[in-house]
Order: structure tokens, then C-alpha cells, then sequence
């Protein structure tokens, strides 16, 4: 059989170095590659002719691409019948060694594809496994009913804030923005006493800004708090002088 005629696509079982090998040659997912080790090729070939060396790359990727290197292969090859023929296949033929079934084949080169085989047999049994336990965990949640007996979602909590706050909140003139106030007011108690803050607000009620045109000039009870406002000492609103009667 020629190198061009390889056998894809079924499962063989091969003899090499005396011991039976079994091969999965698939033509569509056969590794197109293998590692050369350019280090290790140079060592091992340093005395060959540049012709030896291209010959031994040559039957290395036919080996590679049909699982063997055949004698009509070397033939095929070194069919010119010259005197240089036979010492030149003689020195290259030394790299393969022929197996029980009649055809050459590199130790080396078995040995990378053997590596490449069960390494992408590890990586698709890795990916099986975890498309499994992807699909198991979706599967599960999707296959799991609703309890009968189940609360529906529970609707936000009226009483999420501290009676502290509400009080303040109760208080204070320009109800704007209650979740940061209660943020605000969480935050400035912590260094103050909730006393303190509720005598600052009391006082700025009575102020004359707050008062003036309608409360248009108090800030927002957030504002008043993370600026810390209640220690101010705000003007208190002034009262217009009585008017005096004298008697004539």
C-alpha cells in the first residue's frame, strides 16, 4: 500500500515492538499534528545528509497521517535504483522498527500520538461531565414545583424604620426623600445622641428662614442631617416690636 492510501476510519489493532496496539483512526478527528521536539530531531539526526534528514521527516508524517510507514512506502520513495539509494534508506531505515504486521513504525512518534489520544479522550470526558452536572442543576430547577402552601412574596415592610427615625420623621417640616433621610439619620446617630439632632431640628423649626416665603428655604431632611444642621445655631424668628399707646 502506498503512503497516500492510508486506512481511516475504524478501529484496528496493530503489532508493535511485539506487543498488540489498538489504534481509533478517525479521519475527520484525527489530531493534524504532533510535537516536534526540535532539540531532540537535531541531536538525533546531526550525521545524517541533508537528503537523510528530508527523507526521515517525510516517512515521520506518513507514519503520522496513516498510523505505519509500509515498504512500498520506502520504495515509493527511493524508487530511482541509484547507488546511493540503499545506504541513504539503510541509515533512516534504522529510526523505525517493523512490527508483526510487516510495517515500520517510529517508537517516538507512537508514543506522542498515544499522548495526544488520551489526552483528548481526559478533555472530552471532562467536558461530558460537565455538561452533565450543568444540565442535572438546570433540570432540577426547572423540574421543581412551586409549594402549594407557599407565601406569596412578601410586600415591602411599612415598619422598616426605627421609632427614633419616625419620630424625626414626624417632625420635620419637608417630608422629602424618607430612605435617605432614615440613611442620613442612621448614619449621624451613631456620633450623636438622637436627642441632640431632635433639639438642632426643633430649633431650626422656630428660625426665621424656614419660615420665610412658605418653608421655600428648608433643605431636605437628608441634606439637614449628612451637613449635620441640628448643631447649627439658627436666628430665631424675630417678632415685630408692639406699637406703644400714650395717652394724651
Amino acid at each position: 500500500m502506498g503512503f497516500s492510501q492510508a486506512i481511516l476510519g475504524r478501529r484496528v489493532t496493530r503489532f508493535h515492538a511485539g506487543a498488540s496496539v489498538e489504534l481509533l483512526e478517525i479521519k475527520m478527528n484525527k489530531p493534524p499534528a504532533f510535537q516536534f521536539y526540535a532539540d531532540d530531531f537535531l541531536g538525533g539526526t546531526v550525521t545524517m545528509t541533508l537528503s537523510q534528514r528530508g527523507l526521515y521527516i517525510t516517512l515521520l508524517c506518513i507514519q503520522w497521517n496513516q498510523g505505519f510507514v509500509s515498504q512500498d512506502d520506502f520504495d515509493s520513495l527511493l524508487g530511482d535504483g541509484t547507488a546511493i539509494a540503499e545506504p541513504l534508506a539503510k541509515r533512516v531505515l534504522a529510526k523505525f522498527a517493523k512490527g508483526d504486521d510487516g510495517h515500520f513504525r517510529n517508537n517516538r512518534l507512537e508514543s506522542e500520538r498515544q499522548k495526544q489520544q488520551a489526552f483528548r479522550v481526559s478533555r472530552s470526558e471532562s467536558g461530558k461531565a460537565g455538561a452533565d452536572k450543568r444540565w442535572h442543576n438546570h433540570s432540577s430547577a426547572i423540574a421543581q414545583p412551586m409549594a402549594k402552601n407557599s407565601s406569596p412574596s412578601p410586600s415591602p415592610n411599612k415598619d422598616i424604620y426605627t421609632a427614633e427615625f419616625q419620630a424625626f420623621w414626624d417632625l420635620y417640616p419637608k417630608k422629602v426623600a424618607k430612605p435617605q433621610a432614615a440613611k442620613a439619620f442612621d448614619r449621624v446617630t451613631k456620633t450623636n445622641t438622637v436627642e441632640s439632632v431632635v433639639a438642632g431640628l426643633k430649633a431650626h423649626i422656630g428660625c426665621e428662614s424656614w419660615k420665610k416665603d412658605g418653608g421655600q428655604y428648608i433643605p431636605h431632611p437628608a441634606t439637614f442631617l449628612n451637613q449635620e444642621r441640628f448643631n447649627d445655631r439658627p436666628q430665631a424668628m424675630v417678632q415685630p416690636p408692639k406699637r406703644k399707646f400714650f395717652q394724651v
